[in-house]
């Protein structure tokens, strides 16, 4: 055999040997392919079992979630039953047992005594933030006016379903008959109060008797009883309720008619016997101009309001007159309508008693309150003529 002869075999058996070599490693690669693309299914079936076991835990869950819901919802509801006749056993038994002034000191402590802000706008006063007439027609019951919030806890103790009907009526009548409510200056919201059952209780204010307090502002009237003095740019000489004609309307120098009063007044009708209204007489000042006294307040506006005081005083209305000045330490002067007020000159004329009286009492504790001041500048004089008295005799020592 040749030289030629025997490289080609060499060749031909390297040859073979490559291609067992390549199939062998194509054998291996599909064999290690395989293995994963059978791992990748094995995966994506249990992907696909955990994905099916999900679907019907949450199918599960909602099942659940559903039935859990029933469940509250009945038990919510034997609760509401339990709570509801349990209640109304117990104000049942408060009826029955108790006489009435128990039960009224039973009432005044679930919703207490307060002053219900019904002015135009919100009040400013600290103890009653953002009450107004808005809030008030917005409101659904004396918990949600008083503290903004709709509770079922708290909403129940005005439920008649909860406490009876003749509960929640007494309950009612005391509420409106303990608690004032303050108009401000602003009458025309005192009739759609009267007949309007804002929280739906089955009943509306006018049914009972309660307090109604009104400002009648002076501060930007000037009498002609009053002296002319020179004027602040906001109060104008002019303006006021005139006293002896019917002048038309300026709305420059604020001058109004008595008829407009006298109309806004007749609001203050329509409510029931033993109601008592305030009506206070306020009026503000500049520095420059002194205050009229309150002599000077009532004369001016009893001589206009004084037919209506007394007509609703002969319709049961307890009515009184305030006299006060915006910003004093005073105490106001209230005068109320009796029997004995016949007249414009028997009102006026207890008013002046009842001024000298006042008076006379300020007078009084003035005085002893000078007493007291000098008494204690004494004390503490004689007490620090003992402190020295005392350093000396220690020094002497």
């Amino acid at each position: 055999m040749t030289t030629n002869d025997n490289d080609k075999n060499d060749y031909g058996k390297l040859k073979a040997t490559i291609m067992q070599y390549i199939s062998d490693l194509s054998c291996i690669t599909l064999l290690i392919l395989s293995r994963k693309l059978k791992a990748e299914r094995n995966i994506e079936n249990e992907v696909k079992a955990l994905d099916k076991q999900l679907r019907g835990l949450h199918r599960q869950s909602k099942l659940l979630s559903l039935k859990s819901a029933k469940e509250q919802s009945a038990t919510r509801a034997a609760i509401t039953e339990y709570a509801t006749q349990d209640c109304r056993k117990l104000c049942d038994t408060i009826i029955k047992i108790f006489p009435r002034e128990i039960r009224d000191m039973i009432y005044r402590n679930i919703h207490g005594e307060a002053e219900i802000c019904l002015k135009d706008q919100p009040c400013s006063d600290w103890l009653t933030p953002g009450m107004g007439r808005t809030k008030y027609l917005n409101s659904e019951s004396e918990y949600h006016l008083r503290t903004g919030y709709l509770n079922p806890v708290e909403n129940h103790l005005w439920s008649a379903e909860y406490l009876g009907k003749k509960f929640m009526r007494e309950l009612a009548g005391q509420y409106f008959q303990s608690a004032c409510f303050d108009f401000g200056d602003d009458w025309s919201f005192i009739q759609k109060f009267r007949i309007t059952d804002q929280w739906k209780l089955g009943w509306v204010p006018g049914e009972f008797a309660t307090n109604i307090k009104i400002i009648l502002d002076c501060s930007e009237h000037v009498y002609k009883e009053w002296p002319v003095v020179e004027r602040d740019t906001w109060h104008s000489a002019g303006a006021g309720w005139d006293m002896t004609q019917e002048p038309e309307w300026d709305p420059f120098k604020k001058t109004r008619p008595r008829s407009e009063l006298l109309e806004a007044t007749e609001n203050l009708f329509g409510f029931k016997r033993g109601t008592k209204i305030k009506v206070q007489l306020q009026t503000s000042h500049s520095k420059r101009e002194p205050p009229p006294s309150e002599e000077q307040i009532f004369r001016a506006m009893a001589q206009i309001i004084f037919p209506t005081l007394r007509r609703l005083f002969d319709a049961g209305i307890i009515v009184t007159l305030v006299c006060s000045h915006e910003g004093d330490d005073y105490p106001d002067l209230a005068i109320a309508m009796t029997a004995d007020h016949h007249d414009l000159e028997s009102y006026e004329r207890d008013f002046v008693k009842l001024q000298s009286t006042y008076s006379r009492l300020i007078k009084e504790v003035l005085e002893k309150l000078v007493e007291k001041w000098k008494l204690e500048e004494a004390m503490e004089q004689l007490e620090v003529a003992m402190d020295r008295m005392d350093d000396g005799s220690e020094d002497e020592d």
